[in-house]
């Protein structure tokens, strides 16, 4: 008898040992069943700020004529590629985690050298992480905001001229590419629209303004050059940028 209630016993717990396995395992597959994964490219127009206008910029004091070069002057274009992932929280709330490369070429700006230096280039390139709230609104369209930071490396490239007393002029010397790295912190904001193609794939279009700001953190300047270097160097991530995907998840039970 007492033997029956033992083999009994053991018989009970396995099975609510393998229940709460199953229930475990259950949850865990529903919540991947509902994370969807995003990847995109993303162009966008960014204000430079001060350090990376060019160096004929008009001013907009000298009449409202000048205000469009003005503007002109202090835009470039930034690419992004993006990777995301999405978590519905209910039927109208929903959080997302992503990150992006960037990549952008401005020339001839404003030299960050003192002396007889001329800039050639800047080459910029962002690493973004993003985290954003997205509500639903109506059916297919969503409204986000989040922060945004980014870590990011540049090269400006300078050519330095010296005078000559002989000729009396200048004639190009040396030039040199200057390492930097920064970081950059803001808000982001999202009007995001959704298509489904089929239970695994849905395409998306996103309008984003962002506010991005942030410096220089350090650079590779030799001991000649830091006493000529006019401080930290100011980047700007500010604008607007349109963006156009995938979200995908190949974890939903049975295609639904």
């Amino acid at each position: 008898m007492l033997l029956l209630l033992f083999l009994f016993s053991i018989t009970e717990g396995t099975n609510s040992i393998q229940s709460d396995s199953t229930k475990v395992q259950k949850n865990a597959k529903s919540l991947w069943e509902k994370v969807s994964f995003g990847v995109g490219y993303s162009p966008g127009i960014c204000w430079t700020g001060e350090d990376l206008a060019t160096p004929s910029e008009p001013s907009p004091i000298g009449g409202i004529e000048q205000i469009p070069e003005y503007l002109f002057t202090h835009l470039y274009w930034l690419n992004s590629v993006e990777l995301s992932a999405t978590y519905p929280m209910n039927k109208k709330w929903g959080v997302e985690i992503g990150g992006g490369y960037g990549w952008a070429a401005l020339k001839e700006r404003e030299t960050h050298l003192r002396g007889a230096w001329e800039n050639l280039n800047w080459k910029i390139k962002p690493i973004s992480i993003e985290i954003k709230m997205f509500y639903k609104v109506r059916k297919n369209w969503k409204l986000g905001y989040g922060l945004s930071y980014i870590f990011l490396t540049a090269k400006d490239r300078e050519r330095h001229f010296v005078f000559n007393d002989s000729t009396g002029g200048w004639f190009y010397d040396r030039k040199i590419d200057v390492a930097v790295n920064g970081n950059a912190v803001g808000l982001n904001f999202t009007l995001l629209n959704i298509s489904k193609l089929n239970p695994y794939f849905s395409r998306y279009f996103s309008i984003s303004p962002r506010f991005i700001v942030g410096k220089e953190s350090k650079n590779n300047l030799t001991a000649d050059l830091e006493d000529k270097w006019k401080g930290k160097t100011h980047f700007n991530f500010s604008g607007i940028s349109v963006s156009f995907g995938i979200y995908f998840s190949t974890f939903k039970r049975g295609g639904k």
